[in-house]
């Protein structure tokens, strides 16, 4: 039975690693990619101030369900 516990452990944190990846890669391409000029440090402090609280939030799911788990 430990193995089926530690194999639903490990594909959960895949999924929340997946899922946070997913988010950062989304601003990533925005702030990074940016063709026409470099690195617009207003769109970094807008990014910051509207995607940082719902990251870490989901952040503060993830680590309340591993505990859970335990």
């Amino acid at each position: 039975m430990s193995g089926d516990r530690d194999l639903i452990y490990l594909t959960h944190i895949l999924e929340y690693i997946e899922a946070v990846e997913t988010y950062t890669a989304q601003g990533q391409n925005v702030l990074v990619h940016d063709y026409l000029g470099g690195i617009n440090l207003q769109r970094v402090w807008d990014a910051i101030e509207n995607n940082l609280p719902a990251l870490k939030g989901q952040v503060e799911l993830m680590l309340k369900d591993f505990e859970e788990e335990d």
